[in-house]
């Protein structure tokens, strides 16, 4: 697996004011949620946890770190913060939310734990959130035939997968955009897709950019071959101090459909090894 090295020059923030006159915040409580997308999920699935901060002296309160998950569920990335300013009645109330995405690594019931936070003399929990890791999401065969290395077609070059970046040397907090772009000759038959391993995003601020369910795709002719290339996956990051830093390697499963093997010299065989009866592999690529 590879990663992708970005150096950040220290010395230029890129900060953003707000004033406001004649405004006060709200006097809510101070308080703080963590909310997750489900809470029963198979193993591999991707869990994502938001932390929720609101109230008075939430725009002062850092982050908190993403909680202890023990074996049962492994840190992918960040997902990128945001933050929501209301004016109600010449007040303001300010909530802020930081999303963490985890793979399920084993089976088992848990218990996500209490996330607090402090400000001032005013401190704040949120609940314990139980999550069920299964072992599987759908039923699988009685017997399934196992897939050995042999099954898994040689690629090579005809399908791979590329981390682009628009800039390698910013600034402390300049926005990055990392773009990851899966690359097909026509020798290969891909069907579909899906992540495997959400790379790794630690000294980032991270923040999602849309692809849709159905990625764009272009054709370009790379080295005297024509590649059919698809943006799956786009994320800005802000560096949040100086330093070189690495982001991780995305890995996707990809469904591959090659044609059947004949098991035997029988002539009716040789009409069933027709390119139109194919069988459906998968591999695993990193960018």
């Amino acid at each position: 697996m590879k990663t992708t090295n970005i150096k950040i020059i220290p010395g230029l923030l890129f900060i953003v004011l707000l004033t406001v006159s004649g405004l006060t915040f709200a006097q809510q409580p101070l308080t703080i949620r963590a909310l997750v997308d489900r809470t029963t999920l198979a193993i591999n699935q991707r869990l994502k946890l938001t932390i929720e901060i609101t109230g008075e002296g939430a725009n002062k309160v850092d982050f908190p770190k993403p909680p202890e998950t023990g074996e049962f569920l492994r840190l992918a990335g960040s997902g990128g913060n945001s933050q929501n300013i209301q004016f109600v009645n010449g007040k303001m109330s300010i909530t802020k939310s930081q999303s963490f995405y985890f793979l399920a690594a084993k089976e088992g019931t848990f218990t996500i734990p209490e996330i607090r936070i402090s400000h001032k003399d005013k401190q704040a929990a949120s609940d314990p959130v139980t999550i069920t890791i299964v072992k599987s999401a759908v039923p699988q065969p009685a017997q399934p035939k196992k897939q050995t290395t042999t099954d898994i077609p040689d690629t090579g070059e005809n399908l791979f997968l590329r981390a682009i970046v628009n800039k390698r040397t910013v600034y402390q907090n300049e926005p990055v955009v990392v773009t990851y772009r899966i690359f097909k000759s026509a020798r290969v038959n891909l069907t579909n897709y899906g992540v495997n391993k959400l790379p790794e995003t630690v000294g980032f601020w991270a923040e999602e950019i849309e692809v849709g369910n159905q990625p764009k795709i272009w054709e370009e002719v790379i080295s005297g071959q024509r590649f059919v290339l698809a943006d799956i996956k786009k994320t800005i990051l802000f560096p949040a101090s100086p330093g070189e830093k690495e982001v991780g390697a995305l890995g996707i499963d990809c469904n591959i459909r090659v044609p059947k093997k004949r098991s035997s010299n029988d002539i009716f065989d040789s009409f069933f090894d027709d390119p139109f009866f194919t069988r459906t592999v998968r591999k695993t690529i990193f960018s």
